[in-house]
């Protein structure tokens, strides 16, 4: 059985109600989060090849220490992201392959996996570029090189003013308090976007802790974002 299309042209509007994902909402004590723009990720891919060596019978002077290398790379990525911490911008390194991953073999190879976010293309090229910069340097200092790949770099999406406004009204229709604030994670709103005006309306969760099993919202906080996305809805309905 063939799954349905939906056509352009049948829908009007998209909403999308999710927990922040985040601990803003919660430590602010705000109710509810009016979505302004979502953040996308560029995805590299840094490969430092060293040299391995036996550890006892190298000296420190002839090294090529790849991962001694790649950790120089890690402690700059938090820097550079926290120069655009304005833009909201982050960056993480969220993996480390060592080979050949011995106690007593100095590491040949290192690979990191690195994810920039921000709502901000800009500010997140400022930080590629940084990245990119700080490796050819590390290259010169360290005897080693590095290689690096982008695996993805994606646009971020940014809410149309309008409808920002409109669920904001909704917000103080209900006498419900809000923050606008952007989402650092990607949500179905960011491919429904591409197609219809779309909105997105956060609610807090404990510690901002979420795909987990202590992920938590208390339902009073369910029912505020739940009725600001009814009257949303019922006031674009009845326009």
């Amino acid at each position: 059985m063939k799954k349905p299309v939906v056509q352009r042209q049948t829908l009007n509007r998209f909403f999308e109600l999710h927990i922040e994902q985040g601990p803003e909402l919660e430590s602010l004590d705000v109710p509810v989060g009016i979505v302004n723009g979502i953040a996308a990720p560029t995805r590299l891919k840094l490969t430092f090849q060293g040299q391995a060596n036996h550890t006892g019978t190298t000296s420190m002077m002839r090294r090529k220490d790849a991962l001694v290398a790649a950790s120089e790379m890690i402690l700059f990525v938090e820097d550079a992201a926290k120069l655009e911490a304005i833009n909201k911008t982050v960056a993480t390194v969220g993996i480390c392959e060592v080979t050949p991953a011995s106690m007593n073999v100095i590491p040949g190879e290192v690979t990191l996996y690195v994810d920039i976010r921000s709502t901000s293309m800009v500010s997140k090229q400022r930080v590629h570029q940084q990245i990119r910069k700080k490796a050819y340097v590390i290259e010169q200092y360290r005897g080693v090189t590095c290689e690096i790949d982008v695996l993805s770099k994606e646009i971020p999406i940014v809410i149309e003013r309008h409808i920002q406004e409109r669920l904001q009204s909704a917000c103080e229709e209900i006498n419900i308090n809000y923050e606008n604030m952007p989402s650092g994670a990607g949500h179905d709103a960011m491919n429904m976007a591409k197609l219809w005006p779309t909105g997105m309306i956060f609610v807090p969760c404990k510690n901002g802790v979420s795909h987990d099993p202590t992920e938590y919202s208390t339902v009073e906080q369910i029912v505020a974002g739940t009725n600001v996305l009814i009257t949303a809805i019922r006031r674009e309905a009845s326009r």
